[in-house]
Formats: structure tokens, C-alpha cells, sequence
């Protein structure tokens, strides 16, 4: 069994390589949760603009964040399906957070928050997940009440990471496990499993979940968009990670907080003042790859700064002066 873990952003211009790894195996495992009209899309019994509108109206957690990059995948994905490669959506975490708002709607109104509380505790899944994301409300909460404050921002920054670090944690393991199981049952020789960039633990999640079930595997990770990125930097970079995904590993990993958070937490600020957030570029003949090079001119300007310097652009920015957006 070859396993091949699949790391991108959800960027429309990664498809086309996503694809070409896909089109490779037997089965494709999206990083979604499960949805009773998925397959009806595949088999083409309704159109893929009709299952997206189904997401944004009918679901709670299911609605995608990037949706032309979600169509753009889905197109792909009916095409593969067509030539007997099989998808299949495992994500137990937002499925769980799916239900929990789905319990939450269908009870408000006619039972107290303690009923309610109590139908979500009584699973384990779901009572660890409302854990988790109570966790990450407060501290999203906090962080949004204190952007004006760059030393608030950053202490927020800070504990915003260590709730996204346990959500990455529970969503990891619960994706882990269900993905084992569910390959386990299946006759796929190659397998494509999609994972955020962030989720760099997945594979060694996988490693562990197939070694306890007596099952060998080849598991290879691959970063999508490593190539591209390699050639617009000159060799210079290999890949974009930005700040905010390695202060967040850093307590995936049990790092001890030190002066590097600061620094860290403080690029993710500036680099959040400047990120295009919910622009979703489109590839073209004069660009094939957009978004990247605005994130990369982001990264390269972050990355040059020390705390210092994140202080003095939070200033300029927060007074208004307008040459520094002139850079990007």
C-alpha cells in the first residue's frame, strides 16, 4: 500500500498538481467532513454548483472557506470518478463541530443550555470538540478585541496558538484513526490522502494508527506548489510557511515558550495586516501562479523583521501611512 499525503493551501492554482497525484491512485480522501450529497455531485445527479449552494445554505460546518478552489476540485474530482477513481470525504473532527451545531439549533428554544450542554457531552467526540472549540472562541475573542494593542495582539496571538494547537492535535488524531480504519476495509493499492499545510504530523499519525494494526505502508508527504515556489525565489525558498503555522507547531510539539514566540507572534500580526484574506486569485496565461507570489512577497517582508521592526510597521499602519502598502 502506498500512501501519498497530499499538503497544500486552498489555492486554485494547486489543482492542477493535486490532480496529477490523484489521477495516480486508486482512492482520493478529502479534508472535508462527510456530506450525504457528495456522491449524487460525483455521479453527476446534481450539478456541482447545486451541491455548493447546498453547503452555504443547508450546513453549518460544512460551508467551504475558499469555495472557487472547492468547485475547482470537485470538477476535478467527477472527472477522476468517471475514470474509476473513487473520493471520499474523512475529516471526524468538522463532521463532529457539524453535529454539535446542528444540536444546538435543533434544541435552541425548547431546552436550557444545560439540556443542551448534556446531549453534547454524552459522546466523547463531540464533548471534546466543544472543548476545544470553546478554547478557540475565547482566545479568537481576545485577539480581535486587542488588535489595536501590538503587545495585547501579540500575548493573544500567543494564546490563540495554543488553542489552535489543540484543535490541530484532536483533529489530527480523529482524522488519523478514521482514515486507517477506513483504508483498512478497502481494496486501494495508492492512496491520495489532502491535508492543509499545517497538518505536517498527519503522516506520522498515519505511521503509528497502520503499525497498530499490523498494516505496512509507504507513506509519502508531499508539499504542493514546492516546485513553483523554488523557481519565482531562485532556489531561495522551498516552500511558504508562514510564522503562524510554526508558532503553532511549536506548541503541537511541546516547545517551551521563549523570546522566538514573540517574534513569531508579532510577523503573524504584521503579516495578517497584509494578507489578502478571502481573495481567492485565478491563474492565467500572464500568471500561473498569483496568489503565491503575493504571499511570498508577504513572507520575504515579515521574515526580515525582529520584533522591533513588526513594532514600528504596526505603528505606520495603524496611523495610516500609506507607502508602505505601496511595497506589495
Amino acid at each position: 500500500m502506498e500512501i501519498i499525503v497530499g499538503h497544500s493551501r486552498h489555492w486554485i492554482e494547486a489543482i492542477g498538481e493535486m490532480k496529477k497525484y490523484m489521477e495516480d491512485c486508486d482512492l482520493v480522501i478529502l479534508e472535508e467532513p462527510e456530506d450525504e450529497l457528495f456522491y449524487g455531485m460525483l455521479r453527476r445527479e446534481i450539478s456541482v454548483e447545486e451541491y455548493m449552494r447546498h453547503l452555504k445554505e443547508d450546513c453549518f460546518a460544512k460551508t467551504p472557506a475558499f469555495p472557487k478552489f472547492s468547485s475547482s476540485l470537485y470538477k476535478v474530482l467527477i472527472e477522476l470518478f468517471d475514470r474509476g477513481i473513487r473520493a471520499i470525504q474523512v475529516d471526524p473532527y468538522m463532521s463532529a463541530l457539524e453535529n454539535i451545531y446542528s444540536i444546538i439549533y435543533n434544541m435552541e428554544g425548547s431546552a436550557s443550555t444545560d439540556e443542551i450542554l448534556n446531549t453534547i457531552e454524552r459522546d466523547p467526540v463531540l464533548k471534546e470538540v466543544y472543548r476545544v472549540e470553546k478554547m478557540r472562541a475565547a482566545a479568537s475573542i481576545k485577539y480581535y478585541s486587542s488588535f489595536n494593542d501590538f503587545n495585547k495582539a501579540i500575548e493573544a496571538i500567543k494564546e490563540l496558538s495554543r488553542a489552535e494547537a489543540e484543535m490541530l492535535k484532536l483533529r489530527i488524531k480523529l482524522r488519523a484513526s478514521e482514515i486507517c480504519q477506513r483504508i483498512c476495509s478497502d481494496k486501494a493499492d495508492r492512496i491520495y490522502v489532502e491535508a492543509g499545510d499545517l497538518h505536517t504530523p498527519l503522516s506520522g499519525e498515519l505511521a503509528r494508527n497502520l503499525r497498530k494494526l499490523g498494516v505496512k505502508a509507504q507513506i509519502t508527504p508531499i508539499f504542493h506548489l514546492s516546485g513553483a515556489v523554488l523557481r519565482v525565489t531562485g532556489g531561495k525558498l522551498r516552500y511558504i510557511f508562514p510564522p503562524s503555522h510554526t508558532i503553532v507547531l511549536r506548541r503541537y510539539w511541546g516547545i517551551d515558550e521563549d523570546d522566538y514566540d514573540d517574534i513569531l507572534a508579532a510577523r503573524s500580526l504584521i503579516r495578517m495586516m497584509f494578507l489578502e484574506r478571502g481573495t481567492e486569485r485565478m491563474p492565467s496565461s500572464h500568471e500561473e501562479n498569483p496568489k503565491m507570489r503575493s504571499e511570498i512577497a508577504i513572507d520575504r517582508f515579515v521574515s526580515s523583521l525582529d520584533l522591533e521592526g513588526c513594532k514600528r510597521v504596526f505603528d505606520d499602519v495603524m496611523s495610516g501611512k500609506p507607502q508602505l502598502i505601496a511595497f506589495f
